[in-house]
């Protein structure tokens, strides 16, 4: 999850800003049912920026030289919660596309068909073809399997893919061309989908947690991506408040304290 937060919160955004002024005469269930699934990400969405937040806190203290070097025992949890944190965003994901499908359903098809570099898609729900791209291996001390962190991989594009890298492809996709329809884990049907390829260069980078300008440059690179991930949360939001009246969220948040 940590890779792919960047290009998570871009498509967010992206997402977000097309629906927002959307008006549709639909039935309430229906709404509402729309409401929950956009609130679910909600929630994954700022349950993951909470946790990057903590990392970004322990790495600004060494790129600033107010710790010696970046201690494994203080980012072990943290990274562990925001791996972890990928089951539940890819669940609230998984009711993303039902709902948007309601909307716009040229752009549930694009959210669905966006990849990155050459990986293949994960057919399963939005956003699962950027995880297949994007990832984080950590490599660990030699003695057992709870050692320290070594070094951090991260498998990620060199450079976010902008609104207007998705408004030019977006421009340019054509419903009509799409592959079979499949079924959701959810039990919704899936309507097909074209794949949409941004072309990102992806870059792996080897972050020893020894080497300060490493880290530094992961600091730098994960402060892009969580700036990116607070766009996207902060265009969810305002699409929320635009679409949904006060009665829809009080009806979403019902029994979605946790995930």
């Amino acid at each position: 999850m940590i890779a792919s937060l960047g290009i998570v919160g871009t498509v967010v955004e992206f997402m977000a800003k097309k629906l927002i002024g959307k008006r549709l005469d639909i039935a309430l269930d229906d709404k509402r049912r729309a409401c929950e699934a956009f609130w679910r990400l909600r929630l994954a969405l700022s349950e993951v920026e909470r946790h990057i937040t903590d990392l970004l806190a322990e790495l600004e203290r060494v790129d600033s030289g107010r710790r010696l070097r970046l201690y494994t025992h203080i980012i072990d949890p943290t990274i562990t919660a925001l791996e972890s944190s990928t089951e539940s965003f890819a669940k609230a994901a998984a009711r993303v596309y039902p709902a948007l499908r309601i909307y716009e359903p040229k752009l549930a098809s694009f959210i669905c068909g966006v990849r990155t570099g050459k990986a293949a898609v994960l057919r399963h729900g939005v956003f699962s073809a950027i995880s297949s791209a994007c990832k984080t291996t950590i490599e660990r001390g030699p003695s057992s399997p709870v050692a320290g962190i070594r070094t951090i991989h991260l498998i990620a594009p060199e450079v976010l893919p902008t609104q207007r890298d998705l408004d030019s492809a977006y421009s340019q996709y054509d419903l009509e061309d799409r592959a079979p329809p499949l079924k959701l884990e959810t039990g919704d049907e899936m309507s097909p989908w074209k794949e949409v390829n941004l072309d990102l260069s992806i870059v792996e980078r080897a972050i020893a947690t020894k080497d300060n300008e490493a880290v530094a440059e992961m600091y730098v690179v994960l402060s892009d991506h969580a700036l990116a991930l607070k766009n996207g949360i902060d265009a969810l939001d305002a699409f929320m408040r635009d679409r949904f009246a006060l009665e829809d969220l009080m009806a979403a948040t019902r029994g979605t304290s946790r995930i």
